[in-house]
C-alpha cells in the first residue's frame, strides 16, 4: 500500500508515532498525515488527498464519531474507508460505530497484525460488498407486502443487489412480481438498520424442502429496485452489509 495516503487522527502523540511505525513497517506506507482531533482532520482532508482515515473515538474539540458523521455527509468522502480506534470494546460501541458508517473497529491496545487486517478489509471492502452474499443474518422478522397480500418470510442471504428468502408458497408469488420488504431485527441494538419499504422484484422461484409433510415451501430470489426505494432504506441496506462484512458474524457468535 505504498501509494495509499493515510490520515491518523489521535490526540496522543505517542499513539500517532506508533501508528506511523506500524503503517510503514507492515504496509510500506510512505504518505502518512497526522491530526490531533476531528477539526484538525477536517483541515487536512481539505488540503491533502487522503485514501484512508484511522481515527480515535475520544478526542477534544471534535471526537471520532463527530468526524465520521462529517465525512459521511460530505459527498466526496462518503465512500472513504474509515477505521475507528477506541478503548471501548463493548458490543454496543461496535454496533454504534458501524451504524454511523465506520468500515472497521479496533479496540486498544491492538497488534500491528490486527491493524493491517482492518486496513486491508476496509480498503477492499466496498468491492466485496458489491458482490458478496451474506448469510447468518441476525434474528429477524421479514414480511413481503403487495396490494393483495402480506407474507411472512425468512431471509437466507442478502447482497447489495438482492435477497434470497424462504416462505410457504402462495398464489400471489409470481415471477417478476413487485413487493416491498420490511425487515425488523429482534436485537434492539440493530434498530438503526431496520428496513421499511425496500422495493424488490421476484426473479427466481424454486421449490424448497418442506417444513413438514403438508406445506409447500419455496425459495424466492428478489432483485432490489433502487429507483423505487427511498434513500433511507438504501442507506440502511449499506449499513447492514457493512455490519455483516466486518463484525456481524463475530459479534453474533460471541453473544450466544
Amino acid at each position: 500500500m505504498r501509494n495509499v495516503n493515510f490520515l491518523v487522527v489521535d490526540d496522543c502523540p505517542t499513539v500517532r508515532k506508533i501508528m506511523h511505525k506500524a503503517l510503514r513497517h507492515k504496509l510500506g506506507a510512505e504518505k502518512i498525515f497526522d491530526a490531533c482531533d476531528g477539526k484538525d482532520a477536517i483541515n487536512v482532508l481539505a488540503t491533502e488527498k487522503i485514501d484512508i482515515v484511522i481515527s480515535d473515538w475520544e478526542m477534544p474539540k471534535m471526537n471520532g464519531e463527530e468526524l465520521l458523521l462529517k465525512i459521511r455527509k460530505t459527498p466526496k468522502f462518503q465512500d472513504m474507508p474509515f477505521i475507528m480506534m477506541t478503548t471501548h470494546g463493548e458490543r454496543s460501541f461496535v454496533l454504534r460505530a458501524i451504524q454511523k458508517g465506520a468500515n472497521h473497529y479496533l479496540t486498544k491496545p491492538f497488534s500491528s497484525e490486527k491493524l493491517e487486517e482492518a486496513i486491508r478489509k476496509s480498503w477492499h471492502g466496498s468491492d466485496r460488498r458489491e458482490c458478496a452474499r451474506h448469510a447468518c443474518l441476525p434474528m429477524h422478522k421479514l414480511t413481503l407486502n403487495s396490494a393483495k397480500t402480506t407474507l411472512a418470510a425468512e431471509a437466507l442471504n442478502i447482497s447489495k443487489t438482492g435477497i434470497l428468502i424462504r416462505l410457504p408458497y402462495n398464489d400471489n408469488i409470481r415471477l417478476f412480481g413487485e413487493f416491498t420488504l420490511d425487515i425488523e431485527f429482534e436485537d434492539v441494538e440493530l434498530l438503526d438498520v431496520e428496513f421499511k419499504s425496500l422495493m424488490g422484484r421476484i426473479v427466481r422461484i424454486n421449490e424448497a424442502e418442506s417444513y413438514d409433510n403438508h406445506e409447500l415451501v419455496c425459495e424466492v430470489g428478489l432483485n432490489f429496485d433502487f429507483e423505487k426505494t427511498n434513500q433511507t432504506a438504501n442507506g440502511q441496506l449499506n449499513n447492514l452489509l457493512k455490519y455483516l462484512s466486518t463484525f456481524g458474524q463475530e459479534v453474533i457468535a460471541n453473544a450466544s
